[in-house]
């Protein structure tokens, strides 16, 4: 008789009424840093995760988490909307890592970068609000964003020439730019 082990994929974060000491991700008892519970859980393509987000503020002044908040691959965050939200939040990291198969959903933000060849990455039905660019994609990065809104944004989405975007069904509203391409020459010496 063989016993394999058993991986939760679903935890839980609230802002308000979990805690990184007692917690242990469960639905009964959360943890309250979202960075908290991305680096105490691992993803793989057999076993993805997915991390619900009660309503709150993720980063300084809410559960404490630091204003950038860095997404793993295999990875979902789900939140409740306008009700939940979140700084910045960085997939794939310049020089360090990139993160694949990763998807962000209902949450209000003010800034997601997608860098490092970070590919396979969704977001849907999330509400941007930026007095900067509102989503970067840089260094080879793939993204796919469904059912989502840019308000009042600086720049609604800067893209370089080395990265692939698909929008679906979006709002782009009272933003300066909506787009900004950016082209990487190839230079030959």
């Amino acid at each position: 008789f063989v016993l394999s082990p058993t991986f939760a994929s679903d935890y839980y974060v609230d802002a308000v009424n979990g805690s990184d000491e007692t917690g242990d991700g469960s639905q009964t008892n959360p943890w309250k840093k979202l960075q908290f519970a991305i680096d105490s859980i691992t993803g793989t393509a057999e076993n993805p995760h997915t991390i619900h987000l009660a309503p709150g503020h993720y980063g300084p002044g809410g559960s404490g988490d630091q204003l950038g908040i860095y997404m793993h691959s295999y990875c979902q965050i789900i939140g409740l909307g306008v009700n939940t939200s979140l700084d910045f939040l960085r997939i794939g990291s310049v020089h360090a890592y990139s993160a694949h198969h990763t998807t962000v959903c209902n949450i209000k933000t003010r800034y997601i970068k997608i860098n490092n060849g970070s590919d396979n990455v969704t977001i849907t039905n999330c509400f941007f609000a930026a007095d900067q660019t509102a989503l970067n994609l840089a260094n080879g990065s793939s993204c796919r964003v469904l059912n989502s809104n840019f308000c009042n944004c600086k720049v609604s989405i800067s893209v370089y020439s080395d990265c692939s975007l698909e929008m679906w069904n979006c709002v782009l509203f009272q933003c300066e730019d909506k787009f900004f391409f950016f082209v990487v020459e190839e230079i030959v010496l």
